[in-house]
Order: C-alpha cells, then sequence, then structure tokens
C-alpha cells in the first residue's frame, strides 16, 4: 500500500513489493498469486476492518431524538476515526481513477448495513429503496473520500455533517 499511495497501480511491480516486504520473489509466489491477489486481500482486510466498526451504525437512518444522535455520534465517530487514522491506504482505494473494486465493495458494505438499519428501525425507503440506498452509498463514499483527501475537518466536524444528511431524508417512511 505504500507504492500504491506513491504510484500508479498498474505500473507496481512484484521485485519493488518483495524489496521493501524484504521478501524473495519465491515467497511472494508462495502467498500471492500476483499483484491483484495482494491488493484484493488489502482490500478486504480495510473492509472487514470498516464492516465490524460499522456494526452498530445506523447509516442512513433518518434520527432525530436526542439518545439516538448520540449513540449515532459514537458509533460514526468511530468507523471515521479508524478511517482516518488509515487514510494513507484509503486515498488511493477509494480514489475514483484507481481500481473500482474497493469502491464498490465498500458500497455493498454501506448497502448491507443500511438494508439491516432500516430492518432493526421498523422503516422503508419505499418501493425504490435499493436505488435511494444505491444513490446514497455513491454520496458517503464520496464525501468520505473528499474528506480523506483534503483533509480539511475533523472526525466531529465529518459526523455532524453526515447526521444532517441522515437527519432530512425525505425519502423514509414507516415499514407497514
Amino acid at each position: 500500500m505504500k507504492i500504491y499511495a506513491s504510484k500508479n497501480y498498474f505500473h507496481i511491480t512484484v521485485k519493488e513489493i518483495c524489496e521493501i516486504a524484504d521478501i524473495h520473489r519465491t515467497t511472494f509466489y508462495l502467498h500471492f498469486e500476483n499483484i491483484d491477489a495482494v491488493l484484493k486481500e488489502i482490500e478486504d482486510e480495510i473492509l472487514a476492518q470498516i464492516s465490524e466498526q460499522s456494526k452498530n451504525t445506523d447509516y442512513i437512518v433518518p434520527i432525530t431524538d436526542e439518545a439516538s444522535k448520540a449513540k449515532f455520534d459514537q458509533t460514526v465517530w468511530h468507523v471515521l476515526d479508524y478511517m482516518h487514522s488509515q487514510k494513507e491506504y484509503l486515498i488511493p482505494l477509494m480514489d475514483p481513477y484507481g481500481n473500482l473494486h474497493f469502491i464498490n465493495s465498500y458500497k455493498k458494505v454501506i448497502f448491507s448495513e443500511t438494508k439491516k438499519a432500516l430492518q432493526k428501525n421498523h422503516c422503508t425507503y419505499g418501493d425504490n429503496e435499493d436505488h435511494i440506498i444505491r444513490y446514497m452509498a455513491s454520496g458517503i463514499v464520496e464525501i468520505l473520500y473528499y474528506w480523506l483527501k483534503n483533509d480539511d475537518m475533523d472526525v466531529a466536524q465529518i459526523t455532524k455533517i453526515i447526521l444532517s444528511f441522515n437527519s432530512i431524508n425525505a425519502f423514509i417512511k414507516k415499514s407497514e
């Protein structure tokens, strides 16, 4: 990831990885088929960490009462704090001109966690729920990438922005 953070993915070589990892090429090939396999393992590890930290986050469910806002702040703050600590690795993974596998996988995590949050809170986005969640997931990924890349806000500020969006969601309604 250190190489990827400073160089286009398509120009990374196994030789460079082996030099930085201080391993021989044969050792590399004992563990990985190619560079794509290394990147996929890194992506999967980071997504697993984000997913684990996101389990209790209500993502895009609107929040109006103070107790829910406090819980949202606490769980989102934790996730965003982790993301900020990993920004050196996340920025190249989330770059819209980079490898789209990570971006699409992260959107799937958001989609899945949002569906769970809607069910848990007995809410729905109606007949077009999947389309709406995918639209919102794209927005979340984009705003997080922009935030990490520009590093222009602290975790509390970006959490407040996300909470504001969640609280004004016009599509949501209670399930029947």
